[in-house]
């Protein structure tokens, strides 16, 4: 999963798929914004095929939160 979550940031953001970091966040990447995290959250919705509460979005900050929620939801759809 983690593996996909990387392919998603890296076509999003057009950098080699070795450039996101293990910890990647907005602290430690650039490319990652306000805009581009709502980019980043839509295209994860379209690639695992599930939807983020609202509520949640502003929580789901780092590649860890991301793969740990996308796992509960995957595993319950």
């Amino acid at each position: 999963m983690r593996e996909r979550i990387k392919n998603v940031m890296a076509e999003l953001w057009g950098l080699p798929v070795q450039q996101i970091p293990d910890n990647a966040s907005p602290d430690v990447l650039a490319q990652w914004d306000s805009i581009a995290h709502l980019q980043l959250l839509l295209a994860l919705e379209m690639e695992f095929e599930v939807q983020f509460p609202s509520e949640e979005m502003g929580k789901l900050l780092s590649l860890d939160t991301l793969e740990n929620h996308l796992a509960a939801r995957v595993a319950t759809a």
